[in-house]
């Protein structure tokens, strides 16, 4: 059986996953359960688990348990990570998958929901895919899956917004070419940056940058469908004239350079 340990200071999330998780039908047994950093550090020496299910914010004396874990030889080879956290904010997930988190799920997590996820971990690793780099790009797309829904989610929960929220989401949607910076979008509306940020995340669920970048990026995905279009094009529509800026969000994004993503196909067929 495979080992797991979980690290969260969330009570509700330690209890679900204590006492509504089927552990025996995931094939798993649940080693141990951390509060803290350094319990949690303990158990990964000690236990030298498969999964490690913990949250993002994890943190101690300023350091953070997810870049420590990726950092540690001892453990973190034979392990991979599954995120559950409150965030749902863009820059947040490309961190976790940048220091080797396989999956990305978003809190209030249900029993349901987080079974699939632990059982799509073990799948992948089964089908000979043993090292858990191995399943970053495959993290990635996740990613872009998710902030997919995270779009169509917004959308559709448009009219509970406030009319300037309302607004901003229109003038983005609509002006994808331009550099729609927070100080734009703030003189627009005359509002302060701190008001308008407050709310706009309050609101929607993620940070207004973020929103933006997942607007251009989802764009540019539509925009690579069309064989003629090519990325320097692209970027600069999108109202990036730093190409290398482009590049690295988009890498972020999709976890691929537009060029691999053109000739391995797209998630927008």
């Amino acid at each position: 059986m495979h080992s797991v340990i979980v690290v969260d200071d969330d009570k509700e999330t330690v209890e679900l996953l204590r006492t509504k998780i089927d552990w025996q039908k995931l094939n798993c047994r649940l080693d141990g359960m951390a509060r803290t950093m350094e319990e949690g550090l303990f158990l990964v020496e000690e236990k030298h688990p498969k999964l490690i299910i913990t949250d993002v914010h994890m943190k101690q004396n300023g350091e953070d348990l997810l870049q420590t874990l990726y950092e540690k030889k001892n453990g973190w080879k034979r392990s991979v990570v599954i995120i559950v956290s409150a965030s749902r904010d863009f820059e947040e997930a490309c961190r976790a998958i940048r220091y080797g988190a396989v999956l990305y799920l978003t809190k209030p997590v249900q029993a349901g929901e987080m079974e699939k996820g632990i059982l799509w971990v073990l799948e992948r690793l089964k089908r000979g895919q043993e090292s858990p780099d191995s399943l970053g790009g495959e993290a990635k797309n996740e990613i872009s899956t998710n902030t997919m829904r995270e779009l169509e989610r917004i959308r559709r929960e448009m009219k509970h917004y406030s009319a300037f929220v309302q607004e901003a989401i229109h003038f983005i949607d609509s002006h994808l070419e331009q550099e729609l910076s927070l100080t734009v979008i703030c003189e627009r509306l005359s509002l302060s940056h701190s008001y308008f940020s407050k709310k706009f995340k309050q609101e929607t669920g993620i940070g207004y940058v973020s929103y933006v970048t997942m607007t251009k990026m989802e764009q540019a995905g539509k925009m690579m469908e069309d064989p003629r279009n090519k990325a320097n094009d692209i970027a600069k529509k999108l109202g990036y004239y730093d190409y290398s800026y482009f590049f690295q969000t988009f890498r972020r994004y999709f976890g691929c350079s537009p060029r691999q993503f053109k000739s391995r196909g797209n998630m927008f067929k």
